[in-house]
């Protein structure tokens, strides 16, 4: 609460104007990432480089963090950008060579056995010639 009042306040005043402007400018810069790396080449070249390396595009962008380079671009945003149009033909060079996510399934639900046996187990040690203990299940009916 206090950030939103420090950096949406002007002359100590809040400002909702200025923080909803702010909110949607912010979330109109992260929508489009993907379109940094079609304007910049050296971006582009580095990415493409990683793919054909088969890296994925979480080890390019890491990759990039860590040498610090002047340009860097994340996971998701290589991602969307490799589902574009320019960036599709690259897809090949994925680990997965899918062009998206794979759907997950959902889970069938369990259904319990009607009048199923109870199982007891005895456990117990048996110490084997190497000294080591071995544990077995008796199983009882």
């Amino acid at each position: 609460m206090s950030y939103e009042i420090k950096n949406n306040s002007t002359n100590g005043k809040y400002d909702p104007k200025k923080a909803d402007k702010k909110a949607r400018v912010s979330l109109r810069n992260r929508r489009f990432q993907w379109r940094k790396i079609n304007q910049d080449k050296e971006l582009k070249k580095c990415i493409v480089r990683g793919l054909k390396d088969h890296w994925n595009p979480d080890e390019i962008s890491g990759r990039m963090k860590k040498e610090k380079k002047p340009f860097y671009a994340s996971k998701t945003a290589i991602y969307e950008w490799l589902r574009t149009a320019r960036g599709n033909r690259y897809c090949e060079y994925l680990y997965s060579e899918r062009y998206y996510k794979k759907k997950r399934t959902k889970k069938i639900e369990r259904v319990m056995i009607p009048d199923r046996r109870h199982f007891v187990f005895n456990k117990f040690l048996i110490f084997s010639p190497a000294k080591r203990p071995i544990s077995s299940i008796l199983l009882t009916l």
